[in-house]
């Protein structure tokens, strides 16, 4: 390709709405022969948006248009499937009821090829020369890969595979190619873009009702996608590529697909993987099949779906995923994880309350997060999505684990029990990577016994690529023997005190709210270092504090608090049958109930026990 050629298709390239703005039409829209528009369903002024057959395409997939003259029994009675369009443009439905818009509507599109030698979209009334056989292109995944979907990458590959011709994209079209629409599709639903674009699609009641079922390709794994219980969310994405598809006038009804056969292809280049597929067949208004045997053998690819074996953003390393439940991300889409707030006890919002910088103490560990939500699982929240609210009653956290991802112990597993309204239960997992749609890793464990202020990023087991994580094991025996170690519990103590005035408490017992906040920090504060670890593997080392006894005296208590180990590297359970501890501390404090004296405490006993 020429400079000319690659300087004119980068400078079309500027992504922007083809949509220009519509005159609002009122909310109630009668037809004259008795036939009206569900606006509970979708709005006039997205129909407004839409050509004649897009809007055909919609009523097919989600019937809108109705009698106006009721069902016996009072109900709305919806017209069958569209049947054509007529030369007056009007839709035909099935029962030989006709309807022309008296609102106005978008244009269609039609491919031309310019003089200047621009494949370029042309607005017509009706796009009727456009051939099939051009449409349906198969091409080479690894150039699909390099583009990774509608971008300019992808359209600097067309430009160069057609030799002599560009594409002409000021407004931003899509053209007229079966694989560079259903890139455009995905793109659209992840930027929330166009015909996609939630705020257009709102109904009567400020509700998104077409898009209920559409599953965002990048919060599900592909994998997943083609399960037997995400059948509908693969209708809803063919209902709306059939939107797309016939912009071009295409009369689409049903595409076919046979999803048993369909692959999932992985990508070296990003953190996305692709459903490669044949079409079985498309059926047309008129339930006439519109494609040949040849374009049926061609391969096709659906792109954007999230890919864990990365070490990008929601990856848990190029090893991928060590599930033995399915995630919990795939079921709820983009799953949103809260913490029950009220006036006695505030622990945070959600994960963002835990994830701070790294020259901050309060940047939780999975030690000291593992603690904290196995003793607060009841507070753990997630909401039921309405398109589930009919089949499920709730959603439960019944344990809280640890993981080996990265090798790191960055990302820790929530254990989701799905109680449906017959009394049946699935569990799910849920990695903290996806707690929110942030991807967040929490703090890794330091390798050095050193104040917070005073490690560098090289003093961290955090995951560096082509580089083994290596350090010498740190005795909780010499930690317990530095200033350190007594300041980070001096800190733990200080901050429970917080808690303390809220809950207006005038004493400790051994299984109360600050009882577990007070060992929840001192788990994040003393075991943020990589403690009696065997071979720099972090799931040999001690993986938590628990509260043994509570002696109250008077303006003093006395608390014991017993070290666990793992007991393998592959425990990750919070607690593990017939575990022991293997180290205690044994510490008195002063005033830790009344802040109006100084704080104090003091070790009266610590070691290794039962080695």
């Amino acid at each position: 390709m020429n400079n000319m050629k690659l300087k004119k298709l980068l400078l079309f390239g500027v992504i922007g709405s083809f949509f220009l703005p519509i005159i609002s039409i009122s909310c109630k829209h009668k037809i004259a022969n008795e036939i009206s528009i569900d606006e509970k369903k979708v709005n006039i002024k997205y129909l407004s948006r839409l050509n004649l057959s897009q809007i055909a395409t919609l009523h097919n997939f989600e019937p809108i248009f109705y009698n106006l003259k009721p069902a016996k029994d009072g109900s709305i009675t919806y017209l069958n499937y569209v049947q054509k369009i007529s030369k007056e443009n009007e839709l035909i439905f099935d029962s030989q009821n006709k309807y022309k818009p008296s609102f106005k509507i978008k244009e269609s599109w039609k491919q031309i090829k310019t003089e200047y030698d621009n494949f370029k979209i042309s607005k017509v009334n009706i796009s009727k020369s456009n051939i099939l056989n051009n449409f349906f292109t198969e091409y080479d995944f690894n150039e699909i890969k390099k583009a990774g979907g509608f971008s300019d990458l992808w359209f600097y590959y067309l430009a160069n595979l057609n030799k002599e011709t560009d594409y002409f994209r000021v407004s931003n079209p899509y053209f007229f190619d079966f694989q560079t629409i259903i890139f455009r599709l995905v793109h659209d639903i992840k930027t929330n873009n166009n015909l996609m674009n939630t705020n257009h699609l709102l109904n009567s009641q400020g509700k998104n009702y077409l898009k209920r079922y559409l599953f965002n390709n990048e919060f599900i794994q592909a994998e997943s996608w083609l399960n037997s219980d995400s059948e509908i969310f693969r209708r809803t994405f063919l209902n709306f590529l059939i939107l797309y598809l016939n912009k071009f006038d295409l009369n689409i009804k049903k595409i076919d697909i046979d999803w048993n056969k369909a692959e999932v292809k992985e990508n070296d280049f990003s953190n996305q993987r692709y459903i490669a597929f044949k079409i079985k067949d498309i059926i047309n208004f008129q339930n006439e099949s519109i494609i040949n045997n040849q374009i049926k053998e061609k391969t096709f690819y659906i792109n954007g779906f999230r890919n864990y074996a990365t070490n990008l953003k929601f990856g848990v390393g190029e090893q991928g995923l060590n599930e033995q439940l399915p995630l919990f991300n795939d079921y709820v889409q983009n799953a949103y994880l809260t913490i029950k707030q009220d006036k006695n006890l505030d622990l945070g919002k959600d994960i963002n309350s835990f994830i701070k910088g790294y020259n901050s103490i309060d940047y939780w560990n999975s030690r000291g997060l593992v603690y904290l939500f196995s003793k607060f699982k009841s507070r753990l929240q997630l909401d039921i999505p309405e398109i589930y609210q009919k089949q499920d009653e709730k959603y439960e956290v019944i344990d809280v684990q640890f993981t080996n991802y990265y090798q790191t112990s960055q990302i820790i597993r929530l254990i989701i029990r799905v109680y449906k309204k017959n009394g049946e239960t699935k569990d799910y997992a849920l990695l903290s990577s996806n707690f929110d749609d942030h991807g967040h890793l929490l703090k890794g464990l330091a390798t050095k016994l050193l104040d917070i202020n005073e490690l560098n990023n090289k003093d961290y087991a955090i995951y560096h690529k082509n580089k083994t994580i290596s350090f010498k094991t740190l005795k909780l025996n010499d930690f317990s023997d530095t200033s350190l170690f007594k300041d980070l519990i001096k800190k733990a103590l200080v901050k429970t005190q917080s808690y303390i005035k809220i809950q207006n408490t005038n004493k400790i017992e051994k299984n109360s709210d600050i009882a577990n906040i007070l060992t929840a920090y001192l788990n994040n504060y003393l075991l943020a270092y990589a403690l009696e670890t065997q071979n720099s593997n972090l799931n040999t080392g001690v993986k938590k504090i628990e509260l043994d006894s509570v002696i109250q005296r008077e303006n003093e208590v006395e608390l014991s608090f017993n070290f666990y180990k793992f007991i393998s590297e592959n425990d990750f359970s919070f607690s593990t049958k017939n575990q022991q501890p293997f180290y205690n501390l044994k510490i008195t404090v002063s005033n830790l109930l009344n802040s109006r004296n100084n704080l104090d405490f003091k070790i009266i006993s610590k070691g290794v026990i039962n080695e």
